[in-house]
């Protein structure tokens, strides 16, 4: 008997023992405060991560580096992990992100259960042509709407137009067309889209957009066309079926249509490229290539070109008795590849030769020894990022007289203090906006160098978003325009002739001798008379100094009158 109760009681004590220490695992096992060391009580959680971006803009194939800050500083761990929502876009490896296509992507960096995002934009790297006035092409159709809106032009054909034949004729495309301004390049792309309707699949419905492709002496060497519907022979063959086609100018004597029988004809809206890269014209459906072929001049291979026109047309059928039929197109978006220059001759080159509408990137460094001359044109010499223009001696980087060009994001310094007029000489309709310029002044010096001096008498410059420092002068200003949200420090100011017109704006100053000074000019003529307080206010209270008024004004008051 006393065996077995001791039995019992060993077995009972074995019982409540495996029970608590049960207990005690589970108790552990649920406890996930501690960052993933549960096993230490004394780890300290992430509370925050942070990174130095929340934007990025890339080009298809550039990278940037991403830093993550964790806190607190003495986190247990502080082990970073990186995503991406869409690699496709953009990939992420260790903080650095590699641009792979265009679109949008989010990238996520990770410590503890904290985290932070970064949200990247990646694009081709085109700039943006411009499409002129649509005007008509062969036969004016009923209705052509441009809707800027909604992006969509509609066309509507004219039955009552036809002209009563089944086959084919040249006037029975009814439509309208534009110019484009580009420069010829290597790369160009045309972007739109069509509404496909059951009508239209059913119907006899055709409707194309047209690219007139030229080299850069207006040399036609291609008509690249993207069609749906039935097409109409030039022999006055009818496609029995709607679907999409392209024509091929290098298939037959007189070119071809190429039917596209692997994409199937579908109800909705369908997005629509033709681009012309590596030699070749490409055109998309929906975002897949479906077409391929060599560009050439006869006889050459073509390695630059541009969209000279684009036409949108519709066919109206030989029966004046059918009814009508709408489409919709989108508004075309044409785009470039713009010259990146990273030398002087380079650039030199690249602006003799620039048309109406091209863009320059500049690129590195670049010591200029002679002027840039811009005038007569209506380009864009664009810095990219990190890059640089030095002048020495009595150079101007610029000559901007007449054309009105653009200079944006550049970075030009004036490497010593011999004396230039204006390291830029700005004309009617030319912009200055977002550059740094710099040079050697210091308050005090004999040097004249002046950032920019306007032509006198030019009309509507701009001047917006610079940075200048250690210059005699920001700009000396003698005509009409706008000048807004710069940055000023370490100069002597605007100066401004009494005969202008220039409105100036929300600028910044700093450690200048006078911020805006207000100059007679050897005349009399006074168009700030009574502004002085209100231009002081309008630029963030500067010292506004009005020597034809003989007043000056700082905080948006008069701080004294003079007579000398």
């Amino acid at each position: 008997m006393k065996a077995k109760k001791f039995l019992w009681v060993l077995l009972s004590f074995v019982l409540v023992f495996s029970l608590a220490a049960f207990a005690a695992c589970e108790t552990d096992t649920n406890d996930d405060d501690n960052n993933g060391d549960n096993n230490d009580p004394s780890a300290v959680e992430v509370t925050e991560v942070s990174l130095d971006k929340t934007e990025l803009s890339l080009e298809v194939g550039e990278e940037a580096t991403l830093v993550a800050t964790v806190k607190p500083d003495d986190a247990t761990d502080k082990t970073v992990t990186w995503s991406t929502s869409d690699s496709k876009v953009a990939s992420v490896s260790g903080g650095k992100v590699t641009a792979v296509s265009e679109g949008e992507a989010t990238i996520t960096a990770k410590a503890g259960d904290k985290s932070a995002t970064c949200s990247v934009t990646v694009s081709d790297g085109l700039v943006e042509a411009s499409v002129g006035e649509w005007t008509v092409d062969r036969t004016e159709p009923a209705a052509f709407d441009v809707d800027a809106e909604a992006g969509t032009i509609t066309i509507t054909t004219d039955p009552a137009k036809a002209n009563g034949e089944e086959g084919y004729n040249y006037n029975a495309y009814q439509g309208k067309v534009a110019s484009v301004n580009m420069p010829a390049a290597a790369e160009w792309k045309v972007e739109t889209s069509l509404e496909v309707t059951q009508d239209m699949i059913d119907g006899e419905a055709s409707t194309s957009m047209w690219l007139e492709v030229t080299l850069a002496d207006g040399t036609v060497v291609d008509w690249s066309i993207v069609h749906f519907g039935k097409t109409v022979s030039k022999d006055s063959t009818i496609d029995s079926e709607a679907g999409w086609d392209y024509w091929n100018a290098y298939d037959e004597e007189n070119g071809g249509w190429v039917a596209l029988d692997e994409v199937e004809p579908a109800v909705g809206t369908h997005d629509l490229a033709i681009r012309f890269a590596d030699g070749k014209i490409n055109v998309f459906i929906d975002g897949t290539a479906v077409a391929s072929y060599e560009s050439t001049d006869g006889e050459n291979a073509v390695t630059e070109s541009k969209v000279n026109r684009i036409i949108f047309q519709s066919y109206c059928f030989g029966n004046q008795d059918a009814d009508e039929y709408t489409v919709v197109w989108g508004i075309p978006e044409v785009s470039y590849a713009p010259v990146t220059v990273t030398t002087e001759e380079e650039l030199q080159s690249a602006v003799s030769a620039a048309q109406d509408g091209s863009v320059i990137l500049v690129g590195g460094e670049i010591a200029l020894t002679g002027t840039v001359d811009l005038s007569g044109k209506t380009v864009t010499v664009k810095g990219l990022e990190g890059s640089k223009i030095t002048v020495s001696g009595s150079v101007a980087a610029f000559n901007m007289q007449t054309g009105g060009s653009t200079l944006d994001g550049l970075t030009i310094e004036k490497t010593d203090k011999t004396s230039v007029d204006g390291l830029i000489m700005l004309g009617t309709d030319g912009t200055v906006k977002n550059c740094t310029i710099t040079g050697q002044y210091e308050l005090g010096d004999d040097e004249v160098v002046r950032g920019i001096v306007q032509y006198a008498g030019s009309q509507d410059i701009t001047i917006t978003g610079n940075t200048f420092t250690a210059l005699r002068q920001p700009a000396y200003l003698e005509g009409s325009g706008t000048v807004s949200g710069n940055t000023v420090s370490g100069t002597r100011g605007f100066v401004v002739t009494g005969n202008s017109t220039i409105a100036l704006e929300d600028n910044e100053f700093s450690d200048n001798a006078v911020d805006i000074a207000i100059i007679p000019n050897n005349q009399t003529t006074n168009n700030y008379a009574g502004k002085t307080v209100s231009l002081s206010a309008e630029n963030n209270n500067c010292f506004v100094e009005n020597q034809l008024s003989k007043e000056r004004c700082k905080d948006g008051e008069t701080l004294e009158t003079y007579t000398e």
